[in-house]
């Protein structure tokens, strides 16, 4: 799918979101009030939410402005256990095992309105696991970056190729957190296994096979035919822009296009030879498209 966007002059064209997990204890407590100047409080020691397997946290809750003594009742959704639980206190148990991470969603409900509540989702933090991905292909002299990232551990973290090599030009960034990034310039065209592996600070290790395939170099990252759709604004008003192009193996692009905004309106037109495509990293270039009634110029991800 193709989505493009108008920033004034340019238009900017994004193709596909590539997604990776990542494992953070930037977590906080959330409070929850229901009603006018009531509700209910949840607490974590020491405002942690994230632990570590076999650890324990300490949880404490009260009724916001009580009319009675009744206190809170307790339930927890996912991982873990609760133990010692009062009606305004209990204890959240961390399983003793867990690969990845894991959650447990506590909440408390005050037992002389149930509909005041609050909850809290801690983090419980096993031996690490390398999330699955794929790598984007590269090409040779082009800017490559590409993010691995582990699930679970206790940072900081130790990244390496324990097996293999990665393309010539390419490194880890030497990132101590559970996010690593696999960047440089490639120099050499060719497929390439290696195996990475993580470990963290507790000696715990994952480790992950990956395969990457480097390019020969080529002006576009893009080759072959595609559709382009653009509904949106520019120039203070509604525009449109459609077309078929086809981008050669040299960047260089054809096909047609039906472009109408509030200050031009031109019926479907072929492209000039002159269009092309030019790569600016990894999985995104620029897409400059000329014809009769003008340019308009698009920056693309991949």
């Amino acid at each position: 799918m193709t989505v493009i966007r108008p920033a004034r002059a340019l238009l900017w064209l994004t193709a596909a979101l590539a997604l990776a997990g990542c494992n953070s204890s930037a977590y906080r407590p959330i409070t929850a009030t229901v009603g006018v100047d009531t509700g209910v409080t949840l607490t974590t020691a020491g405002s942690a939410t994230a632990l570590l397997t076999a650890q324990t946290l300490a949880l404490g809750a009260s009724v916001q402005h009580p009319s009675n003594a009744d206190g809170v009742s307790w339930s927890l959704t996912g991982t873990g256990s609760l133990t010692a639980i009062t009606t305004t206190s209990a204890t959240f148990v961390a399983p003793a095992t867990i690969t990845g991470a894991a959650t447990a969603l506590i909440t408390v409900t005050s037992i002389a309105n149930p509909t005041q509540y609050a909850s809290v989702a801690l983090i419980v933090l096993g031996t690490p696991q390398i999330n699955p991905l794929t790598l984007f292909p590269g090409n040779v002299n082009v800017a490559y970056q590409a993010p691995v990232a582990a699930a679970g551990g206790d940072a900081p973290f130790t990244w390496v190729v324990l097996s293999g090599a990665l393309p010539p030009g390419l490194a880890l960034n030497g990132s101590t957190s559970s996010a690593t990034y696999i960047e440089g310039t490639p120099t050499t065209a060719g497929t390439y296994t290696f195996t990475l592996q993580t470990t963290d600070t507790l000696s715990n290790v994952a480790s992950v096979a990956l395969s990457m395939v480097i390019n020969p170099q080529a002006a576009c990252v893009l080759s072959g035919r595609y559709s382009l759709l653009f509904s949106g604004f520019r120039g203070g008003g509604p525009a449109t822009h459609t077309g078929a192009i086809s981008i050669s193996s040299t960047g260089v692009i054809t096909g047609e296009q039906d472009y109408k905004d509030p200050h031009r309106t031109t019926p479907a037109e072929t492209l000039l030879s002159t269009s092309n495509c030019v790569n600016r990293e990894t999985n995104t270039g620029v897409l400059t498209l000329n014809a009769p009634s003008g340019q308009l110029v698009y920056n693309f991800a991949a």
